[in-house]
């Protein structure tokens, strides 16, 4: 395991963070160039001058003495926060990711919550169904009425592990070239 800290560096407060992070795509590799994030609300330093660069097939794992520096980071990673400066260098949103720390399952069948947008006609249910078997999950399948009955609420049906379980399925069957996990 590699090992990249992310430290909160001061209290000192910005009246307005800087947001002036550049996102550049560019495929087989996730990088940082003097990446600073700045907190919210307060404008605190939660990462500062951040240089990495993750090659493919390489596992990292974030971490350091303020929870909120790691979350900042992946977020800052996925397009959702601006508030810093530097560059983020990944490839395009399409071969990436994001598993935030509460899974979000939207409405809708268990087929279309286990495949990325577009995969629905292309992936057999053999190759679905082997990867419900190898997370144990066979039981939940039937439970909610196979892949193909829709449900409003996930959250009545399924536990929190289950749901879980569900997003590495779908992570298992997109097969993305960089996947984010955020378990703060």
């Amino acid at each position: 395991v590699w090992g990249v800290t992310a430290m909160a560096v001061s209290d000192k407060a910005f009246p307005t963070p800087p947001t002036s992070i550049k996102v550049v795509e560019q495929d087989d590799e996730v990088a940082f160039d003097h990446l600073t994030l700045y907190e919210r609300e307060h404008g605190r330093e939660l990462v500062r001058d951040l240089t990495a660069h993750i090659p493919i097939g390489t596992r990292v794992l974030i971490h350091g003495p303020n929870k909120h520096a790691a979350s900042a980071l992946f977020r800052a990673t996925a397009g959702l926060r601006n508030n810093g400066e530097g560059t983020i260098i990944r490839p395009a949103k399409e071969v990436l990711m994001f598993l935030p720390e509460k899974p979000y399952l939207s409405p809708g069948s268990l087929r279309e919550m286990l495949l990325r947008t577009g995969q629905e006609d292309s992936m057999p249910d053999e190759r679905i169904m082997k990867v419900v078997n190898a997370l144990d999950l066979d039981e939940v399948v039937t439970r909610v009425g196979g892949l193909d009955m829709e449900h409003e609420s996930w959250d009545s049906l399924l536990s929190l592990g289950e749901q879980k379980s569900l997003v590495v399925a779908r992570l298992v069957l997109a097969g993305p070239k960089f996947a984010f996990l955020d378990a703060v």
